[in-house]
This record gives structure tokens, C-alpha cells and sequence, in this order.
């Protein structure tokens, strides 16, 4: 089920001209972090129920609305600091994102919210640049038991 967006948010999602900004903010996660790493692509950090989201320029992509496949975002952020870009490359493990997108003029609540994996990012001297994978759930497997050859003999000889 959907939650429904207001008025406002809607307003300034399509207005040419408006003085309300909508926010994106990015909340990464991965396993070995000592706590998230929260960006709001603004010009000044932003507070959104008691976390700090640090100013940080990136841009982020919705969905696509196709048939086929899973939905997937797209997120570019500027290489701007040592220490993300240290963060990011520790390991290949998967990172949790959630992202939300907030009204300037109520930070608290959050309009959108998707929660998706990063399996990885890249990188070069300006750009750093992932995907998103918006309902990973589909790539799990839907049953515990598998067809090994230790189980399963007869296929696969």
C-alpha cells in the first residue's frame, strides 16, 4: 500500500519556480561500519528525526516504471571527501541504503522512502557512481533447499 503524498511536496515537485526545495537524503549502511553515513544533497546540513544528514553534493535517479526486471536508482555524488570514498572501498559488501526525500521546510517527514542494496560502487578522481537495487528480495532464493551435487547426484552426471 502507498502512502500518500501531499499537496505541498507535490507542488514543488512540479512547479517551474517555487520556494520550497525538495531534499533527497541518503542513509548508507554496511556491515564493519561503526553507524551510518546519512548525506542530504543540500547546501547545508540537514536534521531529519534527530540525525544529522551532512550537506554533500550528489544527485540521485527514481525507479524506472518497466515491466521487466527490478527497479533500479541511480546515485552520483561528487568525489569530494577522503574519507567516503575510504568508507565505500573498503570491501565488495553489499550497502544498505535508505533514501528519503523531505520538504526543506519539514525535514521530519519524510514524503518518499525507499529502501534498497548497493552492491558496489565505482569510482574515478571526480565522480562516484551506483546502483541501486530497489527490491532485492527478488533476488533470493524461494526455498531453502537447492539442487547441489551432494544432494542431487543423478543431475549432474
Amino acid at each position: 500500500m502507498t502512502r500518500p503524498i501531499s499537496q505541498t511536496f507535490r507542488s514543488a515537485m512540479y512547479a517551474p519556480e517555487t520556494g520550497e526545495a525538495v531534499i533527497p537524503l541518503v542513509e548508507l549502511r554496511r556491515d564493519g561500519w561503526d553507524g551510518p553515513v546519512c548525506l542530504a544533497a543540500n547546501g547545508e546540513d540537514v536534521v531529519h528525526q534527530g540525525a544529522t544528514y551532512l550537506a554533500y553534493p550528489f544527485a540521485i535517479t527514481l525507479p524506472d516504471d518497466e515491466d521487466e526486471g527490478q527497479p533500479i536508482m541511480r546515485w552520483v555524488a561528487d568525489n569530494a571527501s577522503l574519507e567516503l570514498i575510504d568508507e565505500l572501498r573498503v570491501n565488495a559488501r553489499t550497502i544498505y541504503v535508505t533514501v528519503r526525500w523531505v520538504l526543506l521546510s519539514a525535514p521530519d517527514f519524510a514524503e518518499i522512502e525507499l529502501e534498497g542494496e548497493m552492491p558496489g560502487v565505482e569510482y574515478d578522481a571526480e565522480r562516484i557512481t551506483g546502483q541501486i537495487t530497489v527490491e532485492p528480495v527478488l533476488d533470493a532464493p524461494l526455498s531453502r533447499l537447492a539442487f547441489t551435487p551432494e544432494k542431487f547426484p543423478g543431475l549432474f552426471g
